[in-house]
């Protein structure tokens, strides 16, 4: 799997962001503050989803600690991604009472539904655990 690009509508402290990736591995360095440990939960949060808790557990989630800074309604972005020759591009708003996610086969031009299976075999069987361990390090 490689990944193409990504835009950040609103995620945190990071608005209207988009990176292209080259071929070969990436290595993400800033200043203290600069987002680093923002975009690593805006990836991981684009693979797995990202769960909301309900009362005081709410305040400490990661969809509390990463809402859009400036209040946006465009709480998430757009993941593309390529394997096997076929693009995908997956769309998320982390929005409550907005389509929660949209996964794309654009080489086919199909909308595909994003389910638990979809995801594993799309990410080869990468589990959000495996993922903060291996391919991207916090």
């Amino acid at each position: 799997m490689k990944i193409h690009r990504i835009h950040i509508n609103h995620f945190g402290k990071l608005e209207n962001l988009t990176l292209t990736f080259s071929q070969g591995i990436h290595l993400i360095t800033g200043e203290s503050e600069a987002g680093k440990s923002t975009l690593h939960a805006f990836l991981q949060s684009m693979f797995f989803g990202m769960e909301r808790r309900r009362g005081r557990a709410a305040r400490t989630d990661l969809y509390s600690r990463y809402l859009p800074w400036k209040g946006s309604s465009t709480y998430g972005g757009v993941l593309e991604l390529e394997k096997g020759g076929v693009r995908y591009a997956i769309h998320r708003n982390f929005e409550k009472n907005i389509q929660p996610c949209t996964l794309l086969d654009e080489t086919h031009a199909r909308q595909l539904t994003p389910s638990e299976a979809n995801f594993a075999e799309l990410l080869n069987g990468l589990t959000p655990t495996l993922y903060r361990n291996t391919p991207s390090v916090g």
